[in-house]
């Protein structure tokens, strides 16, 4: 029996779905269960890069998706999220590092009721995102200079 979603490696509680993620070994009263932490963190950036990409970019328009309706008091996780991050429920989030990691740790203490381990967390995130800075890459015979900031390269 499990008591937390981190006891099957899913700090997010990503429910079980169509999705094959990788480092899924099964389900457990609809949860996912995953092989490692990590595995689990990787799913729940993920998810929430596929948030932003659908609009749900404030931490109301997630965190109302990523709340269950009737087991969880969704204006308290908001509320919650927000106290833990600084963000305002309806500030535009941006799509960085740095919010993702924030709004990963609010959501894995309120899933779990403890503090992400940030080397699991920070693996997970690597593994969710293959990032770049300015250097030449060849494709195809031609060069592509990659600009500031990250090229965000995104495996499900």
């Amino acid at each position: 029996m499990y008591n937390r979603p981190l006891d099957i490696n899913n700090p997010g509680a990503l429910r079980t779905t169509s999705d094959n993620w990788q480092g899924k070994t099964g389900d457990y009263n609809g949860f996912v269960i995953f092989s490692k932490p990590e595995y689990g963190y990787r799913a729940m950036f993920k998810n929430l890069y596929s948030y932003f990409q659908y609009g749900y970019n404030t931490v109301s328009k997630i965190i109302s998706t990523w709340g269950k309706v009737g087991v969880d008091d969704i204006q308290s996780y908001i509320n919650f999220v927000c106290k833990m991050t600084g963000f305002s429920p309806d500030q535009k989030l941006k799509v960085d590092e740095a919010t993702f990691k924030a709004l990963a740790k609010a959501i894995t203490v309120q899933e779990n009721g403890v503090v992400a381990d940030l080397n699991q967390l920070n693996k997970g995130y690597s593994m969710a995102f293959i990032t770049v800075t300015t250097k030449q890459i060849e494709y195809g015979g031609a060069g592509l200079l990659i600009g500031a900031g990250l090229l965000w390269l995104i495996f499900k």
